[in-house]
């Protein structure tokens, strides 16, 4: 991958990111929360501990850009009811 296509997938990530927490939010609140400003909603664990090993907390950031490099749809089509459904993801 490339670096203007990983800024691509970053990009996405972080506006996937904002909306998965404006889904988790009241409304007058979700207006609040932007790219800019999405760090301070989210928890300051990212990673989980389980089975004996430190694994990625999911619907982080982070999560978000891994799954999209899995996902094989076009960047552009890619939304937030894509990662709700996977089974896998």
């Amino acid at each position: 991958m490339n670096s203007k296509e990983a800024k691509r997938y970053r990009k996405k990530a972080k506006a996937l990111t904002v909306e998965w927490i404006q889904s988790l939010i009241p409304e007058e609140e979700a207006k609040k929360v932007n790219v800019e400003n999405f760090q301070d909603y989210m928890p300051d664990q990212k990673y989980v501990y389980a089975n004996k090993k430190f694994m990625l907390s999911a619907f982080s950031e982070r999560w978000f850009y891994q799954n999209l490099k899995r996902l094989n749809k076009k960047l552009d089509s890619v939304t937030l009811k894509d990662f709700q459904s996977e089974e896998g993801l």
